[in-house]
């Protein structure tokens, strides 16, 4: 039997976690099926507890044992399968949370995986992996601390204030060198800064942003399936949203079978 759940965090958290979320697999259910995970625009630490499991994404095949991953931004579906007795936990942090340790440099972390000491974690305590088992705990975790985040750095950071932008205007019709000149940069710093803070260039944020609005709204008329407003999301037909729904997802539309999906809630 696989079991998934989703975890809410406190509203000071929500600012930096997007959400928690856990997928498990019973060691009574001794089939072992992929699912897979579409881009979602967050940097994730995905924490494998008991028994170990395989993902794939675009670079690279992982044979993970059980420990805490850091995944990078990711440009494509990537394909995560778990052995019986295994169960994953995922704490999806939003693209600038990390441009707050600006010591970080993620311009060559993209469509990655890389394990992580427990002692590497932001949480300030010990940790031991088993702790993560219990859902309750990994949410008070994750809300003390970003919550003490939250305060330490009320103000938003300029990387903040563009991903904020870029999704509240729906992406559609950004011109770079608009969003370059209100933050008083050159176009190609901006690039650079942005890339050095989430990974991902601000086209691919854009492509990511634009992919998960139109999922969600297919997902929410399944009637319909595709309705009129959804390819007109930033697409310039119904050839560009195949194109590009199928460049990220493998699969069209219209094809699209969610029982092989991880589909964590769109917000």
């Amino acid at each position: 039997m696989e079991i998934y759940n989703e975890y809410k965090v406190s509203a000071k958290s929500k600012r930096f976690i997007n959400l928690i979320w856990t997928f498990e697999k019973r060691s009574d259910d001794d089939s072992v099926q992929d699912r897979l995970i579409l881009p979602n625009g967050c940097f994730n630490i995905a924490i494998l507890i008991g028994n170990g499991g395989v993902a794939r994404t675009k670079n690279a095949y992982y044979d993970c044992q059980p420990g805490v991953f850091l995944t990078s931004q990711m440009t494509e579906v990537s394909t995560v399968r778990l052995k019986p007795g295994a169960k994953l936990v995922f704490i999806q942090m939003t693209a600038w949370t990390l441009s707050l340790f600006p010591q970080v440099n993620f311009k060559d972390f993209i469509d990655e995986v890389k394990e992580v000491d427990l002692a590497d974690l932001p949480f300030k305590r010990t940790l031991k992996p088993n702790d993560f088992d219990d859902s309750r705990f990994v949410v008070h975790l994750v809300n003390r601390f970003f919550s003490r985040l939250n305060d330490l750095h009320p103000e938003k950071g300029p990387i903040e204030q563009l991903c904020q932008q870029l999704i509240e205007q729906h992406s559609e019709g950004v011109k770079q060198a608009e969003l370059a000149r209100q933050m008083q940069l050159s176009p190609r710093m901006l690039q650079l800064k942005f890339k050095e803070a989430t990974g991902i260039t601000l086209k691919g944020y854009l492509k990511v942003i634009r992919f998960r609005r139109t999922l969600k709204e297919i997902l929410e008329n399944k009637e319909a399936r595709i309705t009129e407003s959804t390819h007109k999301k930033g697409y310039f037909d119904q050839s560009h949203l195949n194109k590009t729904f199928k460049a990220i997802a493998k699969t069209s539309p219209r094809k699209l079978d969610t029982q092989q999906f991880v589909l964590p809630e769109m917000n």
